[in-house]
C-alpha cells in the first residue's frame, strides 16, 4: 500500500518506481509458485495456497516496469493474476491489496483515483474468474459487503439488485441470516474493508457505503478466517473481544442425490455441508449416517436454522 512506499530514504515517487523500499527487505514472498500458484516472478504480488485455500496478494500501488499499475488491465500485474486464476484448482480464492474499491470510511471511493479505477477497470475480472473474498485496507474502518456482483459505478448508482443475496450472512439465528450459497450459477464476490486493528479514523457523511451496510467506524478490530471443506467464515473481532461482525459462506450444498442399494445393503448418507445436522426420523446428530431401509426411503437432513436441506433418494431393488 501507499505507506509502504513512504520509504523515508526515497521519494514515494521514486519507490513506486524503483521497488527500494523497507518492505522487500524484511519480507521474503514466494515468487517462484514455491507455496502453490503460477510464478510472478516479482515480490510486489504473488500468490500461495494454504489447505483448500488459493490467495492472491497484490500490489495496488507500486508500477510495474515503471510502465503500468493495478488498474491498467493489461499490465504485467494483471496478466500474471489472469494466468493464476485460470490454473487454480482450490476451492476457494481470496485475493487482498490495500485501496478498497468500495469505502465510505476514512477515504472515499467516489473521489479517490485509484479507487475509483480498481473498481471500474479491475474489480469485473476478479468476479468474472469467481474470487470469493476481497481484503482491503486504506480506510481505517471496517466495512462489509453482502454478496454481491456487477457494480462498477459510485455509490449513488448502487442499488439492491447487485447483491445476490439478501441475507446479512451471519448464519446466528437472527433473521434473514442464512449462508451466502454459491454454485455454478451463482457467483459473486463478498467485499471487507478491514482497516481498523492499528487505528482508528473518520468516516465520510455517507458512512456506510450502500454496498456495505455492515460497518463499524466506533471500535477497532481484525478479521480472522476459518475454513473447513465447502464452507468459509469470516469473524470480525473487535478489541475488546467481541464478535462485532460475521458471515459464512458455502459452495455446492442443498443437495439431492439418489442412491440405489439391493434390499439388505445399508447405504452411508453424508450431509454436503459443515455445520450441524438434524436428521428427520433420527436422533443421530453426526454428519453422515447410515441406513438400511427394506423399502425405498427418502431421508433428509437440515442444518440447526433451517438455511440447508439435502435430500437422499435411497430406492431399493
Amino acid at each position: 500500500g501507499n505507506h509502504d512506499y513512504h520509504d523515508e530514504r526515497f521519494s514515494a515517487d521514486h519507490a513506486q518506481q524503483s521497488g527500494e523500499m523497507a518492505y522487500y527487505q524484511s519480507f521474503s514472498m514466494p515468487t517462484k509458485g514455491e507455496a502453490g500458484g503460477v510464478p510472478s516472478n516479482t515480490q510486489a504480488f504473488y500468490s500461495y495456497d494454504i489447505g483448500n485455500v488459493h490467495f492472491l496478494s497484490i500490489d495496488s500501488h507500486g508500477e510495474e516496469d515503471n510502465a503500468s499499475r493495478l488498474f491498467d488491465t493489461l499490465g504485467r500485474q494483471v496478466r500474471w493474476i489472469k494466468e493464476d486464476l485460470a490454473a487454480n484448482k482450490k476451492d476457494w480464492v481470496v485475493a487482498y491489496w490495500h485501496h478498497p474499491p468500495y469505502s465510505m470510511g476514512s477515504h472515499n471511493s467516489d473521489t479517490e483515483t485509484q479507487l475509483i479505477k480498481i473498481r471500474e477497470n479491475f474489480v469485473g475480472i476478479l468476479e468474472r474468474y469467481g474470487v470469493d473474498l476481497v481484503l482491503c485496507g486504506h480506510s481505517h474502518s471496517y466495512e462489509r459487503s453482502k454478496l454481491m456482483k456487477g457494480h462498477f459505478g459510485i455509490e449513488q448508482s448502487f442499488d439492491t439488485k447487485y447483491f445476490l443475496s439478501t441475507s446479512s450472512g451471519k448464519y446466528d439465528g437472527t433473521s434473514n441470516s442464512c449462508p451466502y450459497i454459491k454454485d455454478e450459477s451463482n457467483k459473486g464476490t463478498v467485499y471487507v474493508v478491514s482497516g481498523s486493528a492499528g487505528a482508528l479514523d473518520h468516516a465520510q457523511t455517507s458512512f456506510p457505503h450502500d454496498a456495505l451496510p455492515y460497518a463499524d467506524i466506533s471500535v477497532g478490530g481484525a478479521s480472522m478466517i476459518e475454513v473447513e471443506g465447502n464452507r468459509l467464515d469470516l469473524k470480525w473481532i473487535a478489541s475488546n473481544g467481541e464478535i462485532r461482525d460475521r458471515f459464512t459462506m458455502m459452495k455446492n450444498v442443498n443437495k439431492k442425490t439418489v442412491i440405489n442399494i439391493k434390499k439388505g445393503q445399508k447405504a452411508v448418507l453424508k450431509a454436503s455441508y459443515v455445520g450441524e445436522y438434524s436428521w428427520k426420523g433420527s436422533k443421530l446428530k453426526t454428519r453422515s449416517i447410515e441406513v438400511r431401509p427394506n423399502v425405498t426411503t427418502t431421508y433428509t437432513v437440515q442444518d440447526r436454522y433451517s438455511c440447508i436441506q439435502d435430500v437422499f433418494e435411497v430406492n431399493v431393488k
